[in-house]
């Protein structure tokens, strides 16, 4: 991961005391920093050349991703991941347009 780390994930999802989950946790936050990219249309260096409360806002919203699948762990596999209006602000605050 990138952009976040096992602790902060942790500290977002509360569960600071929970080892037996940090294997799925880590890769829970890769999958979000991967979908956080695509949902703003930027490369991770470009993420890293942005001002640093830019960063910051896409730090928040990888952990509102890995949220949002932590809460839908258990879900019907079929079913479309439902993502907070908040986040969706979010990521399109950040999103890069693209021309053509």
């Amino acid at each position: 991961m990138d952009f976040v780390t096992l602790e902060d994930i942790k500290t977002h999802l509360r569960l600071d005391d929970i080892v037996s989950e940090d294997t799925y946790l880590e890769g829970l936050g890769n999958a979000a920093e991967g979908l956080a990219l695509t949902q703003i249309n930027r490369t991770a260096e470009e993420v890293t050349e942005m001002s640093s409360k830019s960063q910051a806002q896409f730090k928040t919203l990888v952990l509102q991703i890995c949220a949002s699948m932590y809460a839908q762990r258990e879900a019907d596999s079929s079913a479309q991941l439902h993502v907070a209006p908040v986040t969706e602000a979010l990521a399109f605050s950040l999103r890069k347009l693209s021309v053509g």
